[in-house]
């Protein structure tokens, strides 16, 4: 019985692992779409300023 105690011991650590692996994968993902939008964000307010600019001229 000991032997039996030991194996459900390691794949719990096992199971473990593969939790942790995927939230570190979805956290990469995530923060790659954040960059994504704040660059979107930034052409946009250029391309407001420049339209005022032409608007003054």
């Amino acid at each position: 019985m000991a032997f039996i105690k030991e194996e459900n011991e390691d794949l719990r650590i096992e199971e473990a692992c593969r939790v942790k692996h995927e939230d570190t994968e979805e956290q990469t993902k995530t923060a790659f779409i954040k960059e994504e939008r704040e660059d979107v964000k930034i052409e946009e307010a250029f391309r407001v300023k420049h339209e005022d600019a032409e608007e003054r001229t």
